[in-house]
């Protein structure tokens, strides 16, 4: 095993790309047989990353890949818990996903384009975590958004989905922009773009805080948090399976994982305070908007905004171990809760959550109970420990409005959670409707959702498991797990009040729910000011095009007219330019004769 030990990192993406190849190879678009494929695929790679896991801290193996001028570009595989871990996580959801995909796109066609694209997405996302270049991140961070795009679209015939689809690729574009400016600049200023390597020299000045700050909004675009997080809700419609992936192992963990990876160099430059704030922001307001979300996957991005906003406060308080917990943790129990979402959806064919419904105590409606308690913050649940972390992190600040924030944030967290379960579990009220819509579940679907449960239930108890291999932060019993549940059960009450009562009636028609159901009008803002920019961009090249290059275009036909003139006097005779030289030595004379 030695002797393979540096050939096995450069291994981890392999498996899903051979799934990737074999897919497009192949002649039947409906291979039922490639999600097994993939599911095997990603067994290997969480196999793999078991077998590479350093026996020290840090495991860096490179290959010499370009130069340009001085800067030599190496592809370097970085191995460390950090993403070792996210490797695993793509691995093991991964072979959830595809399974699941098996059964949940069973009679659909054009199956090899989208299993292509799904093996291609999780392996740039292995690609990415396991980088130890900047510019080899950057490139499998675009792969990862292109195979986003092109998922989040694949019901192609669907107009939506299509706006879907542009509406994110755009969204995060804007953030690949600030990444490439913040690469660039780390590039110049430190003639190297290795990422320990910079993080070695990284100094407090100006230039490595502008380049910070670019890393920092590429970071927050992929994970969709405020203002560049509008994206997300709307890319649920995309196939389910594909959402549980974006949304527990691949996409938005990326944002998470590349603020994770230069977090030594943001902290140096003082952007911890700015992260704290951002991911209050989203925490507040993905919790608002869940409160009022009636589409049972958007309600889970919003949860997954509010969670992934969690873990990037962990993150700016310098809390990594904390944070990596949580990440890990919110990726089991997120994948479940989708894919029981895609069971009810795929019975119902539709999404609004008041037009299903799971008996009590069915495999789904458990499975719901328990990923949305993990969630809410009721321990010993695996979710809820994992946040307990970061809540004491929190409390060792000693901020008083910080705590005072997320506790608020956590109480309407606890209460979109219960809600969108009681809401799950209550008959809907057109229940007639419901049942013609009924639709068998297949096997494959049902499959994950035990495993997944074991990790939701169970997960908690392995995290001093998770501290020794260098994963998890040490496991405390003190008072944030005392104001979790605190915290979770006011929300949960409230929420079970208000779907009980007529109380939601009335809230529903407040002028904060009004305000909610239009998202603040943030669409509505990045439109005008898209629409503003568009327009100064019109202004300033109408001034260039009639100012500007009239003037200069006026100078170049001044002189072609002086020119055309005086090509007459040009004759060849040399009696001619006899003449203009003599005419020309007289007034010279003339000049210096009479000149005062």
């Amino acid at each position: 095993m030695m002797e393979l030990a540096p050939l096995l990192p450069a291994l981890l993406p392999v498996p899903f790309l051979l799934v990737t190849c074999i897919a497009l190879l192949s002649r039947n678009g409906r291979n039922a047989w490639l999600s097994y494929l993939g599911m095997f695929a990603g067994l290997v790679t969480l196999s793999l990353a078991v077998l590479v896991w350093p026996s020290t801290e840090v495991s860096r193996t490179a290959w010499e890949w370009f130069t340009v001028g001085p800067l030599s570009v190496s592809w370097t595989v970085l191995l460390d818990p950090l993403s070792l871990t996210l490797a695993a996580l793509v691995g093991g959801i991964g072979a959830f996903v595809f399974l699941y995909s098996g059964g949940y796109l069973e009679k659909r066609e054009d199956l090899k384009r989208y299993y292509a694209l799904l093996a291609l997405f999780a392996a740039s996302m292995v690609a990415a975590v396991t980088a130890g270049d900047l510019v080899q991140l950057l490139f499998a961070w675009e792969i990862i958004g292109v195979t986003s795009f092109l998922l989040i679209g694949f019901w192609h015939h669907k107009e939506s989905a299509v706006r879907a689809a542009r509406k994110a690729l755009l969204t995060i574009l804007v953030g690949d922009t600030a990444l490439i400016g913040g690469i660039l600049a780390l590039a110049v200023h430190y003639r190297t773009t290795d990422i320990l390597t910079i993080l070695t020299l990284a100094q407090p000045d100006t230039i490595t805080l502008l380049a910070g700050i670019g890393i920092l909004i590429g970071a927050m675009s992929k994970s969709a948090q405020f203002p560049l997080h509008d994206w997300l809700p709307d890319a649920m419609e995309g196939p389910t399976p594909v959402s549980a992936f974006l949304h527990s192992a691949t996409m938005v963990k990326a944002g998470l994982f590349l603020v994770a990876r230069m977090l030594p160099l943001l902290l140096l430059v003082g952007l911890g305070p700015w992260i704290v704030l951002v991911a209050i922001i989203t925490m507040l307001l993905a919790a608002t908007l869940a409160l009022v979300e009636t589409d049972v996957k958007r309600v889970l991005a919003y949860s997954t905004m509010n969670h992934l906003a969690i873990i990037l406060l962990a993150l700016g308080l310098g809390a990594t171990a904390a944070a990596l917990t949580h990440i890990v943790m919110h990726s089991i129990v997120k994948a479940m809760l989708f894919f029981v979402a895609g069971v009810l959806i795929h019975r119902y064919a539709t999404q609004d959550i008041t037009q299903m419904h799971a008996q009590k105590w069915s495999l789904v409606a458990v499975c719901a109970l328990f990923g949305a308690a993990a969630l809410a913050g009721i321990p010993p649940l695996a979710a809820a420990l994992s946040k307990d972390a970061v809540l004491e992190v929190a409390l060792a600040t000693g901020d008083t409005t910080l705590v005072i924030t997320l506790a608020i944030a956590l109480v309407l967290g606890a209460a979109y959670l219960v809600r969108w379960y009681l809401l799950i579990v209550t008959p809907a009220s057109t229940s007639t409707s419901v049942h013609t819509k009924h639709h068998p579940t297949d096997a494959r679907m049902l499959i994950p959702l035990p495993f997944l449960l074991v990790g939701a239930v169970c997960g908690g108890f392995a995290i001093p498991l998770l501290h020794e291999l260098g994963i998890a932060s040490e496991l405390h019993i003190g008072w944030g797990i005392a104001l979790s549940l605190l915290f979770a059960l006011t929300g949960g009450l409230l929420a079970w009040a208000a779907v009980r009562s007529k109380l939601l009636d009335w809230l529903s028609c407040s002028v904060i729910a009004h305000a909610a159901r239009v998202r603040f009008l943030i669409d509505e803002l990045g439109v005008w000011l898209a629409t503003g920019v568009g327009r100064l961009a019109s202004a300033v090249w109408s001034f260039d095009d009639k100012r500007v290059n009239r003037t200069v275009r006026g100078v170049g036909n001044v002189t072609v007219s002086v020119a055309e003139r005086l090509r007459h006097t040009v004759t060849g005779r040399i009696t001619t330019y006899a003449l203009a030289v003599l005419l020309g030595a007289f007034g010279l004379i003339f000049l210096l004769r009479w000149s005062p």
